[in-house]
């Protein structure tokens, strides 16, 4: 995989940082660059299996409840 390579996903977050279930696609691509595919698959599977997200203050669940997050190679 090209070191260039860049996924860029929104996921929605539920206050207990679990994520919103029902809707019809999260995360959400935002950008998969080219020959990003298989990035993209293992970033989704990862958000999916580390849920919830516990270190999420939630008091500031209003900040996070939608995050925008960047994957590349190095992330993996």
């Amino acid at each position: 995989m090209a070191p260039d390579v860049r996924v860029v996903l929104r996921i929605y977050l539920n206050p207990d940082g679990s994520l919103v279930t029902g809707l019809p696609q999260n995360p959400v691509p935002i950008k998969v660059s080219a020959g990003g595919g298989e990035l993209y698959l293992n970033a989704v599977a990862a958000l999916r299996q580390c849920q919830p997200y516990k270190m999420l203050p939630p008091d500031r669940y209003p900040e996070w409840k939608a995050l925008d997050l960047t994957f590349t190679p190095q992330n993996f």
